[in-house]
C-alpha cells in the first residue's frame, strides 16, 4: 500500500472513529478535523504518478460489427388498397405477430419483382 493511500485511509478512520464516539446519526462541522481534510488535500496533489511502464502487450481482436441500421432507414410507409380476401388471409398468417404483415408483403415484393 502507497505512502498516499495508507494517510488516506488513516484520515478516514480517524473521521470514522469521531463519528463513532459522537453517538448521534449526522457529522457535525465542529467534530472533523480540518488538519486531516488540508493534509488528505495536500497528499492527493502531491501524489506522484505512476511511472512504470509494463512490458504487456494486449492485443484485443474485435470485429467491429456495423451499426444495425434502422427501421425506418430501411422501410417507407405507403398506404395501399389491397383486396379484402388478400387483407384477411394475411392476417390470418400473421397470427398477431409484430412485423409479420411488413415481412409478408416485402417478401411478395421481392418474389414478384425477381421474376420481372
Amino acid at each position: 500500500m502507497s505512502t498516499a493511500s495508507k494517510t488516506k485511509r488513516s484520515a478516514l478512520d480517524t473521521i470514522k472513529q469521531k463519528v463513532r464516539q459522537s453517538g448521534n446519526l449526522s457529522v457535525h462541522a465542529t467534530m472533523i478535523d480540518t488538519n486531516i481534510i488540508e493534509e488528505d488535500r495536500n497528499n492527493i496533489v502531491n501524489a506522484s504518478p505512476n511511472t512504470e511502464k509494463s512490458n504487456v502487450d494486449v492485443h484485443v481482436n474485435v470485429d467491429e460489427q456495423p451499426k444495425k441500421k434502422k427501421f425506418e432507414d430501411m422501410y417507407t410507409r405507403a398506404t395501399v388498397w389491397i383486396k379484402k380476401e388478400h387483407a384477411q388471409e394475411i392476417e390470418n398468417r400473421c397470427n398477431g405477430e409484430r412485423g409479420e404483415k411488413t415481412r409478408i408483403i416485402n417478401e411478395a415484393f421481392d418474389q414478384y419483382f425477381s421474376i420481372r
